[in-house]
């Protein structure tokens, strides 16, 4: 008896599964089948109802073959899945009030659109691609660009974190007298900015890390420390503050080296700010008794023997790796 195969009405599908309908008339045993480049997977091939999976996008062409005895009838049914994949591009770091370009991919000839799912963001438009997207606010934000045809969704997320804006301050200005150190105060900020103290003048940072620190191995003249502040994607902040040593010596007049504690030796009271210092002492006929070229505040009336020298005037020359020199009398008593 003559049979007649209907695979059923083409369809256009998202997923890659479909419950095919299948018929035979008047009665007969029904196969399903497909070219060789199918990829298709039936769960029961001779049922006209089964279900398929593994459709690839694009054409499926599925074969449903009816027999009767002799008779063999054949007749196909199309499953078109669409073949668009949403991107969204890469997830972003921006810097508080940036705008800049999205870039998911065009969604032609299907729809485009994106949707904000967290965090407050300007947006140009939402249906182009490569909509501006301006950082409102610092916190996280959330994208997802969605095409969509004929019912048929694919969407992607776009993670973007939005980094405060860095603020230096290096404190105020400072002006000292006759010291070698000084205290450097910035701005104290929490993770994750990133701080750093630098300087080009002499000087010793002790933590260039961290907001409030001591400097070391100061000279007299005028010196710039630079105080950098860092966050993610935004432009580094800086901002200088100026420490001014001043040398404003006290050279006393007279020593004592008597062995009784008070004014043993030519101490110069903010001698450690000239840096390396050279002394020269000389007795009233012009003769160089003693000479240092690092001086340590430790000339006790002695020459260069160690022999205690008599009570007289004597001479003295100062002189600084910077430059300065002073010379006067001192008076050993």
């Amino acid at each position: 008896m003559p049979i007649v195969a209907n695979a059923g009405v083409d369809q256009n599908i998202c997923a890659d599964t479909l419950t095919l309908n299948a018929t035979l008339s008047p009665m007969g045993s029904g196969i399903w089948s497909q070219p060789a480049a199918g990829t298709a997977v039936f769960s029961n091939p001779n049922a006209g109802n089964t279900l398929v999976s593994q459709l690839a996008s694009g054409s499926n062409i599925l074969i449903w073959t009816g027999t009767n005895g002799s008779c063999t009838s054949i007749d196909t049914v199309v499953a078109s899945r669409p073949s668009f994949v949403a991107s969204a591009g890469q997830d972003l770091d921006l810097c508080e009030f940036d705008t800049i370009s999205l870039s998911a991919n065009n969604p032609n000839p299907y729809n485009g659109s994106w949707q904000i799912v967290a965090g407050p963001i300007g947006m140009s438009s939402l249906t182009n691609e490569n909509a501006l997207v301006t950082a409102t606010d610092v916190g996280s934000m959330v994208l997802v660009w969605e095409i969509d045809h004929i019912g048929c969704t694919t969407r992607d997320t776009m993670n973007i974190e939005v980094y405060e804006s860095p603020i230096a301050n290096a404190g105020l200005d400072q002006t000292l007298t006759s010291v070698t150190t000084a205290n450097l105060q910035g701005n104290s900020l929490p993770s994750p900015f990133v701080t750093q103290w630098s300087t080009s003048s002499i000087g010793n940072i002790l933590n260039p890390t961290t907001a409030s620190t001591e400097v070391t191995g100061l000279v007299s003249g005028q010196h710039a420390f630079v105080w950098t502040v860092q966050n993610g994607p935004c432009a580094p902040a800086t901002d200088t503050v100026l420490i001014s040593i001043t040398n404003e010596l006290q050279i006393p007049n007279a020593i004592s080296p008597n062995q009784d504690g008070k004014n043993e030796t030519f101490f110069i009271q903010g001698l450690e700010s000239l840096g390396t210092v050279s002394l020269e002492i000389f007795n009233r006929w012009g003769g160089m008794i003693f000479e240092s070229t690092d001086y340590q505040n430790d000339w006790a009336g002695r020459n260069m023997n160690g022999a205690q020298m008599p009570d007289d005037t004597y001479y003295y020359v100062l002189k600084a790796s910077d430059g300065f020199e002073q010379a006067g009398f001192i008076l050993s008593l």
